[in-house]
């Protein structure tokens, strides 16, 4: 997720600390802007929706 994507969910409070303490870390190490273009035009709901599907494929992960 580049800086812009991150700070997009942030400022629409779409985020929980863990996620920002994680996703800090995602950010710092990511090198390229693909998606920025995509997130610019959602709309907050859009991301709300976006965020959630993560959440939910997450959940389905194995821990480790």
């Amino acid at each position: 997720m580049s800086e812009f994507s991150f700070f997009r969910f942030r400022s629409c409070g779409l985020l929980t600390d863990e996620e920002v303490d994680h996703m800090t870390e995602e950010v710092l190490n990511a090198g390229g802007q693909e998606c920025d273009d995509s997130i610019s035009k959602l709309s907050v709901s859009e991301l709300k929706g976006l965020v959630e599907q993560v959440r939910e494929l997450r959940a389905c992960l194995p821990r480790s």
